[in-house]
């Protein structure tokens, strides 16, 4: 595996102007909202929506992470049926928090759908799906960004437009200039990456972090040195070797 090559891509710099100019200068007092519009999203029928509750599309193209984002750093990933797809859902949730200050994860499907579309799917026992998919809501809840469930992409419009507002409220302004825009550094790239891997969390990968720094140096761990991490035993070893190395069907370095 080419380990260069596993990194999440920092958005395009010309979004980052929406959220980095000064607030007070870009006018707080308005009725429409600055926003960024990922084009993938047109087939969601949720542009037209979003012009129609007041938002100002100043930006359309397609954006490496997050599908809308609005002046003040707020920034949402919108989920529908893919919601089930626990293992993107997560990956995805640990980009947004790398990359932007108020990240939020957003459904245009009920929770009640969702579990009920969950127990037709599934060839395996409901109460084991069910368990994993409240194991993910958990795992989000932890990085920062528990997720947030709408009944319809209108309430789902309205909900982003009333959390962006929020978080640019004046009495909120001097937090939010404070709190500013941070391009995600390599280091938060490497933590999500880590953060990704199987049976690792925050603490684990901070250990992971500070002995492999970079992903050559982890390509290059053995599985005892893995196995001298606290928390860190044979099996979970061998898969997260398994997962850097390639997959499951190629042969780890154990020695």
């Amino acid at each position: 595996m080419n380990y260069e090559n596993i990194k999440f891509n920092p958005p395009n710099t010309e979004m980052f102007a929406i959220y980095r100019a000064d607030l007070i200068e870009a006018g707080l007092i308005q009725d429409t909202l600055d926003t960024a519009f990922d084009v993938r999203e047109s087939r969601s029928g949720t542009e037209g929506i979003l012009i129609e509750e007041g938002a100002n599309i100043t930006f359309r193209g397609e954006i490496e992470v997050g599908d809308y984002g609005f002046i003040g750093g707020t920034w949402f990933e919108r989920k529908s049926f893919d919601m089930m797809n626990f293992g993107d859902v997560i990956l995805k949730a640990s980009e947004l928090v790398a990359t932007y200050p108020k990240p939020y994860l957003i459904t245009d499907i009920s929770l009640d759908k969702l579990t009920a579309i969950l127990s037709k799917r599934t060839s395996r026992p409901f109460g084991n799906i069910l368990n994993q998919f409240v194991g993910m809501i958990a795992s989000l809840s932890v990085r920062g960004v528990p997720p947030i469930f709408c009944p319809d992409k209108r309430t789902m419009v309205r909900t982003m437009i009333a959390i962006a507002k929020k978080n640019i409220d004046l009495k909120d302004r001097e937090i939010t200039r404070l709190q500013g825009a941070r391009i995600a550094t390599a280091d938060d790239y490497i933590t999500g990456i880590y953060l990704n891997l199987p049976g690792v969390g925050r603490t684990l990968a901070a250990k992971l972090k500070e002995k492999y720094p970079n992903l050559k140096t982890l390509v290059q761990a053995t599985e005892e040195e893995l196995t001298s991490i606290p928390k860190i035993g044979s099996v979970k070893a061998k898969k997260i070797l398994n997962i850097i190395n390639g997959d499951s069907g190629i042969e780890v370095n154990t020695s």
